[in-house]
């Protein structure tokens, strides 16, 4: 508690909450390669879809996987490093079986993630170089946009988790 038993964010800004909300994904980012790996793979399904001709009702089905699995990797995220701290960096057994309960969870998410890839995205597939080309002709610069996207997450993917708790650190200022 910080003096006069007030919390940490007591007095905090809207703004100043939503820039610590959009630090923590950043840090999650970084931190987390399975984080870097579900964003990559969630902007992959989202270019599918629109490339894909993909029509609303799919669109949100995908939509509701891909942030299905990125909560859950951040709800994980965000346990195991309460944890590690509770636990002092020793093992537990309990700290042990929470870790691995909320790891269970990412794997329900991702498996629903595939299940619903699989139904909605396998059928846009098999007709994606006629829709693809539909969609850049019809929306050139969206559909660049999303290219290039999928290229710059796939390069943060790959890049070292130091780099991007260093650019954090530097947008973050010096903590919450």
């Amino acid at each position: 508690m910080h003096p006069a038993g007030h919390g940490a964010l007591k007095g905090t800004t809207l703004l100043r909450s939503f820039r610590n909300a959009l630090g923590g994904l950043l840090w999650a980012y970084g931190s987390e390669r399975n984080m870097r790996i579900h964003v990559c793979a969630g902007a992959w399904a989202f270019s599918l879809a629109y490339l894909g001709g993909v029509g609303r009702g799919g669109f949100l089905q995908v939509a509701l996987a891909v942030f299905l699995v990125w909560i859950a990797e951040l709800a994980n995220t965000a346990l195991e490093a309460v944890a590690d701290l509770a636990s002092g960096g020793e093992y537990h057994p309990l700290v042990g079986r929470a870790k691995n309960a909320a790891a269970g969870g990412v794997l329900l998410a991702a498996t629903y993630a595939v299940l619903v890839g699989a139904w909605v995205l396998l059928p846009a597939v098999r007709g994606l170089p006629g829709a693809a080309m539909d969609a850049m002709r019809s929306a050139p610069l969206a559909a660049g946009v999303l290219m290039a996207l999928d290229l710059a997450l796939l390069g943060g993917a790959l890049l070292p988790g130091r780099i991007w708790h260093r650019w954090v650190r530097n947008w973050m200022g010096d903590g919450n």
